[in-house]
């Protein structure tokens, strides 16, 4: 499985339906069950530059893309995506250096 960090500010349009965030972000958690091998770590509401930070895990890179497609096409949010790698993961890549 692969981890992803998704990043989120809210658009204009976001920030109009504000009272109603906790709706649409419910549905988009229903509708990542549908993506096959999503499973949703966490999502959260943040302060500081971003609005929003979600935690997936999936079996590839498509399935990351149709969680974020499914994010923006809100029209609440803007994502940003951070493809993120376990300690060991990084010890095997720095591994084949030498």
């Amino acid at each position: 499985m692969q981890t992803y960090i998704i990043l989120m500010k809210m658009t204009e349009e976001g920030l109009k339906v504000g009272k109603d965030t906790p709706r649409w972000i419910k549905k988009v958690i229903e509708n990542s069950k549908r993506l096959g091998e999503c499973n949703l770590k966490g999502f959260y509401k943040v302060m500081g530059d971003y609005d929003f930070v979600s935690l997936i895990e999936v079996s590839d890179d498509k399935t990351a893309l149709a969680f974020v497609m499914s994010l923006s096409s809100t029209g609440y949010v803007r994502t940003t995506s951070l493809k993120a790698y376990t300690l060991d993961q990084l010890d095997e890549a720095l591994g084949k250096l030498s």
